[in-house]
């Protein structure tokens, strides 16, 4: 019996070691930032896998202006691993939220993983009555309580990285707190300098007289045409995704949203697409996309052109969209349209987008003008990835200093959601080797 027993009891402590193990960093996390804000998950890509919910303070200046949680989902894999720190650019997108998602530069590493909620977007909302504390420099400081509070667990190696708006906030965390991190590696970011930035219109105007750029600019005159017969497919549609993704776009004018669609249509287009047939690829294609939603399509859209309805969407009014156009027109930088060629099939005589954000907006440059001046003298151990069809590379000319260890890759015909995965692998792996080396500076 006794041996029995003992058996049992050796048999109890393998089953429990593999469970203890596989939270080791439970205990840790928990003291950090309190029992309740940290959920283990089990994940088949990592050792141990937590949801966290930060205490962070509304205002880091000012310590009684009380505090919020800031989500952040952590992989865990290795002691010895880097961490990758990825901004998400406005809430947690759905891939992110995966169990099993990494990021490219978490699997060339082999990192560990941390995603960090944007203030202000997702669940990570500081104060619901007011955007005051929606800055460049918050969020920044968000990551550096991050990364100052999980140093006892990560002392060393961290890369911060981010593609758009996630990449603008590393930037501006690279800037804030250039020491915090090893390496920062920023995707389709730009550095636009004011409320609207010409260059992004001097490139879309530039477009225009290339064969593409034609075809995106008869595209939009034809919907401004033939606006009477095709807004109230417009209007339907729009009201069929409010339901299907729980959006308020409260009560807007149609036919004004429909001209701001069509007027956003070709900076779409070179953002997301890059070029003309990949935008008929999709269109072709649609109809089953559509039905997939649960969205009929209208059989009175008969041509490719009029099926460009359907992208004419009202997405400015999603939440995070206007919570993003609230940073961009304060101190961001954004773009804005050239009416001129469309003006008399406009309702409107201007259509700034600004005219979105959640609140009003003042521009003040200081911060761009100051981030410009420190990356052209002080910046270094920092990677820019754009495409050349991507209108934010182009209000994107970093100037990088000289005599610092920096990258930067463009690629050819590849727009907005350029990875380091597109270039050829000689490219890739020089990336690669450059990043470690950083990694390995002390």
């Amino acid at each position: 019996m006794k041996s029995k027993k003992h058996f049992l009891t050796v048999l109890g402590i393998f089953l429990i070691l593999p469970l203890m193990k596989a939270q080791s960093l439970l205990p840790k996390l928990q003291k950090l930032f309190g029992q309740e804000n940290v959920i283990y998950v089990d994940s088949s890509a990592y050792r141990e896998y937590y949801r966290i919910n930060i205490p962070q303070l509304i205002d880091h200046n000012d310590p009684t202006k009380g505090t919020f949680l800031n989500r952040i989902l952590l992989g865990f894999n290795d002691d010895s691993a880097p961490v990758v720190m990825e901004s998400g650019p406005y809430g947690f997108y759905p891939f992110q939220e995966k169990i099993t998602y990494k990021t490219e530069l978490t699997q060339l590493l082999d990192a560990n993983q941390i995603i960090v909620e944007h203030r202000y977007f997702g669940k990570s909302i500081p104060d619901s009555t007011s955007l005051k504390y929606l800055t460049y420099k918050q969020t920044s400081d968000d990551f550096h309580y991050i990364r100052k509070k999980l140093n006892t667990i990560f002392p060393k190696k961290w890369i911060a990285t981010g593609h758009s708006k996630g990449g603008d906030a590393v930037f501006a965390y690279k800037y804030y707190y250039p020491n915090d991190v090893e390496a920062t590696v920023a995707y389709g970011i730009s550095t636009t300098l004011a409320a609207e930035d010409i260059r992004f219109q001097n490139y879309i105007a530039t477009q225009r007289s290339t064969e593409d750029g034609k075809k995106i600019f008869q595209d939009q005159l034809y919907l401004l045409k033939n606006k009477k017969r095709l807004l109230p497919a417009f209007i339907k549609f729009n009201e069929k995704v409010q339901k299907l993704f729980n959006i308020d776009y409260g009560t807007y004018d149609a036919e004004t949203m429909f001209d701001y669609a069509v007027l956003d249509l070709d900076a779409w287009l070179w953002q997301t697409f890059g070029n003309y047939d990949s935008l008929t690829k999709q269109l072709t294609t649609n109809d089953k996309e559509l039905r997939e939603m649960g969205i009929q399509p209208e059989t009175s859209l008969i041509t490719l052109q009029d099926k460009l309805v359907y992208f004419l969407d009202l997405s400015a009014l999603e939440q995070r969209s206007k919570t993003h156009l609230y940073q961009a027109f304060s101190e961001g930088g954004y773009y804005g349209y050239d009416e001129r060629p469309f003006a008399k099939y406009l309702k409107n005589k201007d259509y700034p987008l600004s005219f979105f954000a959640d609140e009003k907006t003042n521009f003040d440059p200081t911060f761009r003008q100051g981030q410009q001046q420190w990356a052209a003298t002080d910046m270094e151990h920092f990677m820019l990835i754009i495409g050349d069809t991507d209108p934010w590379g182009i209000c994107c000319p970093i100037p990088f200093p000289k005599d610092k260890d920096n990258l930067k890759l463009v690629l050819k015909n590849s727009s907005h959601s350029t990875k380091l995965k597109d270039f050829d692998s000689a490219t890739r792996e020089a990336a690669l080797q450059k990043l470690k080396s950083w990694l390995k500076s002390e």
